[in-house]
């Protein structure tokens, strides 16, 4: 099979061959850890745990309030995510 993706598409298959290593690097963390990135649900629901929590205040009074009440919405998050609640 190499060789007929390197005779139809030899681009192709120098760039697999070059990133195949930074491609199964998922591979080297936990089982536990593998089992979360498969899916791109961490990163919806933290976008989404996000905006609620910023949608309910409405107006920040400066950015440095906004950047306090996101970081701690993700530590928040964080926290859950080691214990296995998510």
């Amino acid at each position: 099979m190499r060789q007929n993706l390197r005779k139809s598409a030899p681009k192709l298959a120098t760039k697999a061959e070059e990133n195949i290593p930074e491609g199964l690097a998922a591979f080297s963390f936990p089982e536990a850890s593998r089992l979360r990135l498969r899916t791109s649900n961490m990163c919806e629901t933290l976008n989404s745990q996000i905006k609620r929590h910023t949608h309910i205040v409405d107006l920040f009074p400066n950015e440095s309030w906004l950047l306090h009440l996101v970081t701690g919405v993700i530590i928040e998050i964080s926290k859950e995510w080691e214990a296995g609640k998510i």
